[in-house]
């Protein structure tokens, strides 16, 4: 399997166009990032953990990864297709739900959200339900019947958004973003789309995140990202990758394999997480990736050596998640580690330790 792939989806795809006006026409602040910035001089911090590799929780890759109370919580979707939970010491715990067609299994578990008010892991198995799991204990509590969706995420209020490739219909419009209370009723569409895209090419389908009291959505054609509330969607911010435009939607219409993207000067598509004093961005122009690391405080985007250099394992991890006091976690499988020249102490100390046949490694990066 090659775990470096980027996903190529088969879809109807994707919203709006281009535009660098908000929705209240007026002007909108860039965040740029450029892969010729300037190299920061200040290393990042970093901790390593490598996950436990067992015949029961063999892990292709971290699709998605959260923190709670001292665990780990990791998605897998390419090749064990499961949720599984560690110890921060990189100890298997468990299994969350098992694949099938019964109570309380899923067909692949797409995404998930943990809700720690209620103690609950809400799983999207692609059954067109929720499946709520206990927090604490990991058994099977319930299921709640939902809108067709491929992801969603929980928003405060107890409001939820829906995203599907398929988009929902309201008359003649369709939209790519569905707004519901928590009973799933009182729908409210967003995100009219204007273009399609077939066999999309994408880092994520996730294209929701939180930060603190607030859900953000942005899609890997549109520079702009959004704030979502119950009311609807605001403009925010929209990136900028140095001098490479993104694709214009008459373009995106008439394309029939989204991997052509590669094959010009705009931008392929590009993945973002966001704490409050960083936005990490990776994005593809051309064959060539690059990461960017956008900091708030002093709206200026920095180079890492560490994650721009072309040996470095680190230029390969994949984007899980954010934790709670700020950090950026990231997916390091364990192959790269064998081969590549590695400047880190610490981690080439691991790279010791591990094969490379081995689980990934967890890496929480603070950028300092």
């Amino acid at each position: 399997m090659d775990k470096y792939k980027w996903l190529t989806l088969c879809t109807i795809c994707l919203f709006a166009g281009c535009t660098h006006i908000n929705t209240n026409n007026s002007i909108i602040k860039e965040i740029v990032f450029d892969e010729k910035a300037a190299l920061c001089t200040t290393a990042p911090s970093y901790t390593f953990i490598p996950l436990e590799t067992g015949n029961d929780n063999l892990i292709g890759s971290i699709n998605i990864a959260k923190i709670v109370d001292d665990r780990i919580f990791i998605l897998d979707e390419d090749y064990s297709k499961s949720i599984q939970v560690y110890t921060l010491q990189g100890k298997f715990i468990s299994h969350i739900g098992s694949r099938g067609n019964g109570p309380g299994e899923y067909i692949i578990p797409a995404s998930f959200w943990i809700d720690k008010t209620s103690q609950t892991i809400l799983v999207n198995g692609l059954t067109n339900q929720l499946i709520v799991y206990d927090l604490n204990t990991y058994e099977y509590l319930y299921s709640k019947k939902a809108p067709t969706f491929s992801t969603f995420i929980s928003m405060p209020g107890g409001h939820y958004a829906w995203w599907t490739w398929l988009g929902y219909k309201d008359g003649e419009q369709t939209y790519d973003v569905m707004i519901t209370d928590s009973l799933f009723q009182n729908k409210r569409y967003c995100y009219p789309r204007d273009y399609e895209v077939e066999r999309e090419f994408i880092f994520t389908k996730e294209g929701f995140y939180r930060l603190h009291d607030k859900t953000y959505f942005y899609k890997a054609h549109n520079p702009v990202v959004y704030e979502i509330t119950s009311e609807g969607e605001k403009s925010v911010y929209q990136v900028v990758f140095g001098n490479h435009p993104f694709p214009p939607a008459d373009y995106l219409n008439a394309l029939s394999e989204g991997t052509n993207l590669m094959k010009t000067h705009y931008v392929a598509c590009y993945q973002l997480l966001e704490t409050d004093s960083c936005i990490l961005a990776r994005y593809i122009i051309g064959r060539d990736r690059y990461i960017g690391i956008y900091n708030k405080n002093e709206n200026k985007t920095y180079r890492y050596a560490d994650f721009h250099s072309d040996s470095s394992p680190l230029k390969e991890t994949s984007f899980a998640g954010t934790t709670d006091d700020g950090r950026f976690i990231l997916g390091l499988q364990a192959e790269p580690l064998k081969r590549r020249y590695i400047p880190q102490d610490d981690l080439r100390e691991l790279a010791k330790m591990v094969s490379a046949d081995d689980n990934p490694v967890i890496c929480i990066v603070d950028f300092k």
